[in-house]
């Protein structure tokens, strides 16, 4: 998929994605306005749960909500590329709004899953990363977003496990929530989002069962892309609307000029 990588006006394109992703059971919103809000609403199953949502001043770009954590499922941050496009700089460490990009993106699944994972090949230590957040390398280095995927699910303990590159800045706890709520449902092997037929691996939830499967992919030198393993398991899709907003959760910095170009770096 192209990635977008310029600019929105950001009102906007949030009241879209907020349309798209609301959920009359887990009201959590995307905010623009920087305040933090607070929020109490029993499920409909009966539980009474509050909802924190705690948004950073002036971002404008996500909100963690606290409803209950996700006990199950784990979160795991793919930072261990090579980052051959990025000059092989680590994109974890690049700053963004104040915070590595990896730091972000643990904090951001921090408020979602009880139990994170940070898959980095750095022996850097990561400004801001939350306390608790596990910390493991790739088991199958040089395999690219297979080993990464691999051992994430490898060091979670969920049975399922929201795997994520670090590099997207934009993602929010709404699409994430929203994800892990179809998984359940479905009860698949893998859950990917789509969006005008294209599929976001690197934003997917993956069973902690295929761990065999992603093991004989890994050894039998056939490569190393991730999309070898959806037709050889239980592979469902969330479908969401091809939009300019849903667009927007899934851009990623693959280069020096994305990063310069978002970040007025």
């Amino acid at each position: 998929m192209e990635r977008y990588t310029t600019g929105f006006t950001i009102n906007a394109e949030l009241a879209a994605v907020n349309r798209q992703l609301e959920n009359r059971a887990l009201p959590l919103r995307l905010t623009d306005s920087g305040q933090a809000a607070e929020q109490a609403q029993h499920l409909q199953s009966g539980a009474a749960g509050a909802v924190r949502a705690e948004t950073k001043r002036g971002s404008g770009c996500y909100s963690t909500g606290v409803l209950r954590l996700e006990k199950r499922l784990s979160g795991v941050v793919l930072a261990g590329g090579r980052n051959r496009r990025m000059g092989g700089l680590d994109k974890g460490l690049l700053a963004f709004e104040g915070l590595p990009l990896a730091s972000r993106t643990a904090k951001l699944l921090a408020g979602v899953f009880e139990e994170v994972v940070l898959v980095t090949n750095s022996a850097e230590s990561y400004p801001g990363l939350p306390a608790g957040v596990l910390r493991t390398g790739d088991l199958y280095p040089g395999h690219g977003p297979l080993a990464g995927v691999h051992a994430g699910l490898a060091r979670s303990s969920g049975e399922a496990a929201f795997c994520v590159a670090c590099d997207m800045p934009f993602l929010s706890a709404s699409f994430i929530r929203r994800l892990a709520r179809r998984f359940r449902r479905l009860g698949c092997d893998v859950l990917l989002p789509r969006v005008g037929g294209q599929i976001e691996p690197l934003a997917a939830i993956y069973r902690r069962s295929l761990l065999p499967a992603l093991e004989r992919f890994l050894a039998d030198g056939q490569g190393n892309s991730l999309r070898r393993l959806f037709p050889a398991v239980r592979t469902e899709y969330l479908e969401l609307g091809d939009t300019a907003a849903v667009r927007r959760l899934f851009t990623n910095l693959n280069t020096p000029e994305d990063y310069r170009r978002l970040c007025g770096a």
